[in-house]
């Protein structure tokens, strides 16, 4: 993954390219580790343009490995243009509003429910005996 941040550190923010220049460079940096594999692996390692990534067919990106409906969806939502943290229906994702604190205070919260749900799925999949001696563990500590 460090490889492809490296090859693509010449990319600009898409908040730096609101005019839609179909020669700027696609905004690679605002893919997963699977897509910008899979976009690097089609255009031999360098960083396309957006005019590049337009031209190839949804045939041809569905024909790429690890490009599937929802990476294509992904890739021509970039080719457009569009800003970041917008939605495809244009409208601002109310999270991406909300100060840092906020986010941090909501995600300790949801850390806890999701280790609360684990603990659970370990006391029902665990045989009954295995959970007891764990239960005299924790007590002791």
């Amino acid at each position: 993954m460090a490889k492809f941040e490296t090859d693509c550190s010449c990319l600009t923010s898409v908040h730096q390219r609101r005019a839609m220049d179909p020669d700027q460079l696609f905004p690679i940096n605002l893919c997963d580790g699977r897509l910008k594999h899979a976009i690097l692996s089609e255009f031999a390692g360098r960083c396309p343009t957006i005019r590049d990534v337009r031209n190839i067919p949804d045939s041809t990106w569905l024909a790429v490995p690890g490009v599937g409906p929802t990476n294509l969806a992904k890739i021509r939502y970039l080719a457009t243009g569009a800003p970041n943290r917008v939605s495809p229906r244009g409208t601002s994702h109310r999270l991406a509003t909300l100060p840092t604190g906020e986010l941090l205070s909501r995600l300790t919260t949801l850390q806890a429910e999701i280790n609360c749900v684990a603990d659970e799925i370990w006391v029902r999949i665990t045989p009954p005996e295995q959970v007891n001696e764990a239960q005299l563990d924790a007590q002791a500590s």
